[in-house]
């Protein structure tokens, strides 16, 4: 749901969306659905099928928004969304804001605020027959990676660090974003040809490889190898490619 032209009124956003929690990070599936031309996505999806959007966690929605406005990083806009969960009735609302698409063509980049983090993640939610932990790295294709590092360094405030395979990755020894040209994609992934200007990955901190593996499997992916301590597998129907580290390892 989103807040409609009154901004008074809650109506349907123009997607479906289903949320997969994990206990740090969560991955959620979109679809757009109707003529919603004004949806964020919209553009994307029609560019390829995959990995669009990189949710950064904030404290305070408004603080960032006013900090990315005054660095031209965003139009500054704050916006109060909310969605089902927790069942029952629930409903969990979140803040966020949205950084200018032509400062970061790889990836829809948004600053959230959970207001209700208790209705995010109910008993039960983050318990996967899969066994994932955790959202553990995104990997950022980028056609310009040294401009491109400079704005996520802008958007997160923090000093990047080498990937030692030539990206430079942001994290806070617990989730990564690391960004890199399409050749440095190939020496990370074994995966060929890789595109420019997209989010390339994700990788899954794992209880259980194997188990992790086999379901994947299952659901048609397809195993591309091991490569840097991780296990790669591409889900090629629905543009999605995985990684997959055992245990909750810290970056």
């Amino acid at each position: 749901m989103r807040p409609g032209r009154d901004r008074a009124t809650m109506v349907e956003s123009g997607g479906r969306q289903r949320c997969v929690m994990f206990k740090r990070g969560y991955v959620e599936i979109q679809q757009i659905e109707g003529n919603a031309l004004d949806h964020p996505l919209a553009e994307r999806v029609h560019r390829y099928q995959g990995l669009h959007v990189l949710a950064l966690a904030t404290a305070d929605a408004a603080a960032t928004a006013q900090r990315w406005a005054s660095r031209g990083l965003s139009d500054g806009e704050l916006h109060r969304w909310g969605r089902p969960a927790g069942g029952a009735g629930g409903f969990a609302e979140f803040s966020f804001v949205v950084a200018h698409k032509a400062a970061t063509p790889s990836a829809l980049v948004i600053a959230t605020e959970h207001h209700d983090p208790d209705l995010t993640r109910p008993a039960g939610s983050v318990e996967h027959p899969s066994r994932i932990e955790a959202l553990h790295e995104c990997l950022v294709s980028a056609s310009d990676p040294g401009l491109a590092t400079g704005t996520y360094a802008a958007l997160t405030g923090v000093d990047p660090e080498d990937d030692g395979f030539g990206g430079r990755q942001f994290g806070d020894g617990q989730c990564s974003l690391t960004v890199g040209s399409p050749d440095w994609v190939r020496r990370r992934i074994p995966l060929d040809p890789v595109a420019p200007d997209c989010i390339a990955a994700a990788v899954l901190s794992v209880a259980d490889a194997i188990r992790f593996a086999g379901n994947v499997s299952s659901a048609g992916g397809i195993a591309l190898g091991s490569r840097g301590g991780v296990e790669w597998f591409s889900l090629s129907e629905i543009g999605l490619v995985l990684g997959a580290v055992q245990g909750d390892r810290e970056s």
